[in-house]
């Protein structure tokens, strides 16, 4: 599962993911361990094993966003893009499990090749659920600026999450390097405190050159200007990342 994201991220390393069960929501831990070891917990049970890799998925590319940086807000007004952009991760990760697994590709065991058609089930019945389509007569803009102050009061709403996410699905899946980006994440501390235009404008000006264009991707989505944010960015005369 690790594996369909990290190839994404050449040169960076991580300390060890300790993974545990939970018999609550399946969270990445704050606490880290006496070595800098990640805490995983996860509350998938028995053989559901796309559920393991839908849950692992999400938290894994938390750690993959910087997510313990903002740990020491009371609250982080932008959680819900971070949550968003996890449960595109677990979105991206069951189909590409799926069709890696099925062309024998990357099995752990040949007996276990059969089992990417369920991968490729469980996303699809996720993305068929109503709630992530558009209402009828809907832009996405319209949709995210009728919704944005719901976004920031309770970014742990799933069916808004999730709607996100299936947004930005596509935009993954025809550029799976962007997700790269991720490692530029939640750098600054108005990233938590901040509104979403500077959260998205921090992100531009940290992420290297070579994945800005896929962040703007992303900017453009939510209809906000991108000329305006990119001009901040050179006004500040911030370092850039290469």
């Amino acid at each position: 599962v690790a594996r369909e994201l990290w190839v994404f991220f050449p040169g960076r390393t991580l300390n060890t993911i300790l993974v545990a069960p939970t018999e609550r929501h399946p969270v990445a831990g704050y606490a880290k361990g006496p070595e800098g070891e990640y805490f995983v917990y996860l509350s998938a049970k028995g053989r559901h094993w796309s559920q393991y890799a839908y849950q692992f998925a999400h938290e894994f590319a938390h750690i993959l966003s910087n997510y313990e940086r903002s740990g020491r807000f009371a609250v982080r007004r932008n959680q819900w893009f971070d949550e968003s952009l996890c449960e595109t991760a677990s979105l991206f990760t069951l189909r590409r499990l799926g069709v890696s697994w099925l062309k024998g590709d990357m099995v752990p065991y040949p007996h276990w090749k059969a089992y990417g058609a369920a991968f490729q089930t469980y996303a699809q019945d996720l993305l068929a659920q109503p709630h992530r389509a558009l209402p009828p007569k809907k832009v996405f803009t319209e949709w995210y600026q009728g919704n944005s102050a719901a976004l920031d009061r309770d970014p742990y709403g799933r069916e808004r999450d999730e709607l996100v996410a299936g947004m930005l699905l596509p935009l993954f899946e025809e550029y799976p390097e962007g997700w790269a980006a991720l490692s530029y994440l939640n750098l600054e501390e108005s990233d938590a405190t901040g509104p979403f235009q500077t959260y998205l404008q921090n992100w531009h000006r940290n992420t290297p050159e070579r994945h800005r264009p896929f962040v703007t991707r992303i900017i453009e989505l939510f209809g906000y200007p991108v000329a305006e944010l990119t001009s901040r960015n050179a006004a500040a005369g911030a370092p850039q990342s290469r």
